[in-house]
Parts: structure tokens; sequence; C-alpha cells
């Protein structure tokens, strides 16, 4: 993206279920989730019903406290770039069309329709499209 025109904020839904953001994240070493992780990072907070005055939700990074504000971050956009369960399963989707934030990629039910193989595999076949011969495993 032009950073000339966009503010981009990398955020990182870790597995301990928070956001946290930081020029950390552009590094690939700092990926593996622990200590050292967290101490590079700031952690973010929606703001659900925090809007700047154009009504976009707010993105909180750090903390509101005596003697430091933290610093708000108004919601455009979000472009997930992410895979597996919470992201590429249409949980985010769901999450961000509830709020009214806009977000590219599938919405909800493609996200969670494609992430089942054998259900796209069918759905693909009735409509036609040539598909490879599949056998479902389950534990």
């Amino acid at each position: 993206l032009d950073t000339t025109r966009y503010n981009v904020l990398p955020l990182y839904w870790a597995p301990d279920g928070q956001l946290y953001t930081g020029a950390a994240l552009l590094e690939r070493k700092r990926y593996p989730f622990n200590a050292d992780f967290q101490r590079a990072v700031q952690q973010v907070q929606f703001r659900v019903f925090e809007h700047d005055a154009a009504g976009r939700i707010v993105l909180v990074i750090g903390k509101d406290g005596l003697l430091a504000k933290a610093e708000r971050f108004a919601l455009d956009c979000i472009v997930p770039v992410a895979h597996g369960t919470f992201v590429e399963d249409g949980n985010m989707q769901g999450l961000l069309t509830t709020l009214g934030v806009p977000f590219s990629g599938p919405g909800t039910f493609a996200a969670a329709l494609f992430m089942n193989k054998m259900a796209t595999k069918k759905l693909l076949a009735a409509y036609g499209v040539p598909v490879l011969p599949a056998t479902l495993v389950e534990r």
C-alpha cells in the first residue's frame, strides 16, 4: 500500500485472543508468540462504542491514564492477511460485519463454506466445475 496515501496499522490476533500492534510485527522472527513477542508489541482494544467524528470505530493502542493518553486509530477498512481458525473460517468477517467495519475478502458465509473443503467441492461440482475425486476422513 502507498504509505503516503494510507495509514497502515499492522495487527496481530494472538493465540491468547488479544490484538497487538507495533513495528515488531513487521519482523518475521517475532511471530512465535512468547514473552519476547509480548514485550515488543502493544496491546490493542476495539472500542465498539467509541467512534471518531466520521463515525468510524476506533482502535485504542495503549492505556489511558493520569499522565498518558492512549493513541486512537480510526478504522477505514481491514485487510485480513491470515490463515486458519477465527480469520479464514468466517468468524472475523462476522465480527466486522456486526460492527460495521468494512473489510476485504469473502463475507462470513463464503469464508465458512470454503473452510470446509468437502462442502466446497460438492458446491463446485453441482455448478459443473471440474473437481478431483475425494474421500472424507474423519477422526
